[in-house]
């Protein structure tokens, strides 16, 4: 067993205090990238290596090649027609319901691609954790000109829509594959955009809160959402794709063990963790939910099955701290699922 190699934060301990400055800063696994209006930018970022069709499994899709949207949608307001292969959405705040298909909200990734050189006032979005709330958010063309220029994180009701995370100006585009995906735990919804449909996402945006804004109102159901728009190729992921990661037993005085599971076999698995924050810091791997300083563990060795685990003492001391902790596949460059843990 390993003792805490949080070590050097076990030797800050054990003087007495938690000294953040006390991590070694050489062992980043990045820099921080400046946080704005709850939003954050990532330009020109690495393919994204969580989530999604490129990457994950498509549990539902629908590429919308028909004359009309047939029974596999169900009009929620408003009037969702297909017209020359792509759905497009009517005027107001309306959307469509996929029937037959749903998943845990915080499981639920969702893509599409958006129609090219918006001439009005549109967007297409995401309906997702549809219940009594559901999240609600929205690429938009908020002038025309041909660009798609604002993101809104909102939430919707039956009393109508609301900004939990709020609207904010992005780098323009003309279209492009969109992603949408919940990270942090259920907390943050993740927008990323691939401009060009090359499977390089070139921006992400995201914005955290929805657990403390909506703890048991959302719901398991998924949808689409439109004002004035075209978009197509709309997919249904059930959760990242790839290496899964869980702690167990992360208690002062006790031991943890961390685990990485679906990991390449043989593989390499690096396990990072910070004391700050939940990010997003932008790495080699891509964007991920710890800020800095983030501190790596020995890097593991993947067995037969694809399973990696460490188990560590966790100092008495350390009690009442979160951490936050992600991992990564070395053979593939695949992220995990993040965590935020509690010590108890």
């Amino acid at each position: 067993m390993i003792y805490l190699p949080l070590s050097l934060l076990l030797a800050s301990m054990q003087a007495g205090a938690v000294n953040q400055q006390d991590l070694d800063p050489t062992i980043h696994m990045g820099p921080q990238t400046a946080t704005q209006n709850s939003v954050v930018s990532f330009a020109n970022a690495s393919t994204s290596p969580y989530g999604g069709v490129f990457n994950a499994g498509s549990i539902d899709s629908d590429d919308f090649n028909r004359a009309s949207l047939g029974a596999g949608w169900t009009q929620m307001g408003g009037s969702f027609s297909i017209s020359g292969d792509m759905l497009v959405s009517g005027s107001g705040n309306y959307w469509i319901q996929r029937a037959g298909v749903s998943a845990p909200y915080e499981d639920q990734t969702t893509e599409l691609d958006l129609g090219v050189s918006p001439a009005g006032l549109t967007y297409s979005g995401a309906v997702m954790g549809a219940g009594a709330e559901m999240l609600w958010t929205k690429v938009q063309s908020n002038g025309g000109g041909g660009i798609y220029d604002f993101i809104g994180f909102y939430h919707a009701t039956a009393g109508g829509l609301g900004a939990y995370g709020g609207f904010f100006a992005i780098t323009p585009v003309t279209g492009g594959h969109v992603r949408f995906s919940i990270s942090n735990a259920g907390d943050t919804m993740n927008v990323d955009i691939d401009e060009f449909n090359d499977g390089v996402y070139e921006y992400h945006y995201e914005s955290s809160g929805i657990i403390a804004a909506f703890a048991g109102t959302l719901g398991t159901d998924v949808g689409i959402c439109g004002y004035n728009a075209m978009c197509d190729n709309w997919d249904l992921g059930d959760g990242p794709s790839g290496p899964s990661y869980a702690i167990a037993g992360l208690a002062g005085g006790s031991t943890a063990t961390l685990t990485v599971s679906g990991a390449s076999a043989g593989g390499g698995v690096l396990i990072g963790y910070s004391l700050t924050g939940a990010g997003p810091t932008m790495t080699p791997f891509g964007p991920v939910d710890m800020s800095v300083p983030i501190t790596q563990l020995p890097v593991l060795t993947a067995d037969g099955a694809g399973v990696a685990a460490l188990s560590l003492g966790v100092p008495g001391r350390a009690s009442g701290l979160t951490v936050y902790t992600q991992a990564a596949d070395l053979s593939t460059s695949t992220l995990t699922n993040s965590l935020a843990e509690l010590v108890l």
